[in-house]
């Protein structure tokens, strides 16, 4: 069953309305940085070439100094792709699931750690939004943050697309599950 792929144990009649991961734009401007990151090495070793060719060939024209060079980028350019390879996986597996019946957020924490919430839709209190920035305005993307009653953590979707109706989602989902469970909606 497909639902059981994105939904972790799913309630009886349980159905899935949003399936959200943060916006595009915050992975492209990681994935920018890494490519200037990537090209810096180029850009250096460009400069020394064209404007001190004399002075790149005695730094590393011999054989240690040479493979020394090699080695030091190697390693350099293995870090760049670590880190790219963890925001990637980072972005990836953020994700946050409303259903008819409940909220789940899965947050990845670097490569091996996983934070998994989950929250009834009778604990829902309050839902914001929060659209902070110039490309996050034109793109349509923020956070929702959602209040809970007692205790527990409030529950933040952090840079997901069209916050707005998601916001507005979650609100109609409470208000529908809470006429159709009065008595739960009352104890809660």
């Amino acid at each position: 069953m497909f639902l059981g792929k994105i939904l972790p144990n799913p309630l009886p009649g349980e159905q899935v309305v949003y399936f959200l991961r943060r916006h595009r734009f915050t992975f492209f401007t990681k994935l920018l940085e890494y490519f200037l990151l990537l090209s810096v090495p180029l850009v250096v070793a460009w400069v020394f070439l064209t404007y001190f060719p004399e002075q790149w060939e005695s730094l590393f024209g011999s054989g240690l100094s040479e493979v020394l060079l090699k080695l030091g980028a190697s390693i350099y350019y293995l870090g760049v792709w670590v880190f790219l390879w963890t925001d990637w996986v980072d972005y990836y597996l953020d994700v946050w699931i409303v259903t008819n019946e409940r909220i789940i957020s899965v947050e990845q924490k670097g490569l091996f750690n996983r934070f998994r919430s989950e929250l009834r839709l009778s604990r829902v209190e309050d839902v914001s939004t929060e659209v902070k920035g110039f490309f996050a305005t034109i793109l349509h993307f923020g956070d929702v943050t959602i209040q809970t009653a007692g205790m527990e953590q409030n529950a933040i979707f952090r840079m997901v697309p069209r916050p707005y109706q998601v916001s507005e989602g979650i609100i109609k989902l409470t208000n529908s599950w809470r006429k159709a469970h009065p008595q739960e909606a009352a104890q809660s």
